[in-house]
Parts: C-alpha cells; sequence; structure tokens
C-alpha cells in the first residue's frame, strides 16, 4: 500500500496533531466529523487556513489508516458475511483499546490516578510511586509550554520540552484508580 499523507505538517506541534487526530477519531456525536472549530477552541491562536489544514490531513490520516485495516483485515471486514457483526466488533475493540489509553488530554474529573512511576515536576516537586491523586482541571499555556495539573491533593507542572518524555509517556507515569 502507498502511504500518502501529502499535507504538510512540519509548521505543528506535536502536540496540535496529536489533538487534532484524537478529535478526528473520537467516538458519539463528533466521529468523522470536521475538527475546525473544536481544534480553533482547543487552540485559538490557529488560524481558519491552519485548522482546514489540520482537518485536510486528519481526513487523509484516517483515509489510509481505514484502507490499511481493509488490506489487512480483507477477510474478517470485507468477504465476511457476518461484516456488521465484524465491524461493530472492531469498532468496540477499538474503542475499548482507546478508552483505556491515559495521555495528559484524557484526564478525568473526579477520577484519582496512581502514580506508576517516581519523577520530579517543573518546579522539582517529588511525584512518587503509589501516590494516588483525584483530578479537578488541566490548564495549558501557549507561551511557555506550560501544563498545569490541578489535583485535589496539590498541583503538577509540566513544561513541554523539559518534561517531553513524561508528557509523551503519561501512561508509563500514572494509571486509573481501578
Amino acid at each position: 500500500m502507498k502511504k500518502n499523507v501529502p499535507t504538510d505538517t512540519s509548521k505543528f506541534a506535536a502536540e496540535i496533531l496529536n489533538a487534532a487526530l484524537k478529535m478526528s477519531l473520537e467516538w458519539g456525536e463528533n466521529w468523522l466529523a470536521p475538527i475546525h472549530q473544536r481544534i480553533q477552541k482547543a487552540y485559538p491562536k490557529l488560524s481558519a487556513e491552519e485548522a482546514d489544514s489540520l482537518n485536510l490531513w486528519c481526513i487523509e490520516v484516517r483515509k489510509y489508516a481505514f484502507a490499511l485495516v481493509e488490506e489487512e483485515y480483507p477477510l474478517a471486514l470485507v468477504n465476511s458475511v457476518s461484516r456488521p457483526r465484524q465491524l461493530n466488533r472492531s469498532a468496540s475493540l477499538l474503542r475499548d483499546a482507546t478508552e483505556n489509553m491515559l495521555d495528559i488530554y484524557s484526564l478525568v474529573e473526579g477520577t484519582t490516578y496512581i502514580i506508576e512511576k517516581d519523577f520530579n515536576d517543573f518546579y522539582n516537586q517529588p511525584f512518587t510511586r503509589g501516590e494516588k491523586l483525584t483530578f479537578v482541571e488541566k490548564h495549558f499555556l501557549p507561551h511557555d509550554g506550560g501544563h498545569t495539573i490541578v489535583f485535589k491533593q496539590r498541583r503538577l507542572y509540566l513544561q513541554e520540552e523539559e518534561h517531553k518524555s513524561i508528557i509523551d509517556n503519561f501512561d508509563a507515569y500514572f494509571a486509573r484508580q481501578n
């Protein structure tokens, strides 16, 4: 299969690209809906042209991914007599997998999270394995790439460049409490 995602995304930060894809693939009323307004609301400094470019890129990525799935699993998805059941099961598995993924953008208000791996935040505050924190809200300061995550117990400060490994591998540092 030819990999063809021509839209130039080099001018966008990885955070914006990930947020755009997440919006593009979210389940429910926004499933496969354009992301223009949502991405501009999340990132107000984006122009209408940039939002349009991101939307087109998301469409291209989705088409590529869906075509790849059909190519890799033709019998299960295309030739199966029980195609609707197979598609529903595939969608269900994908939804379950993405719902279990934890990143800095998927924290849920009122949910308690457990620190899985020791680390220090921007102000060198230690966060230690086993510590339980209940999420309240999150703020982002685009001018300095600062994330402030407010927990009932205390605040966590992460800076995009300095804490890239924590932000990119958030589920290695945090887990939802069952």
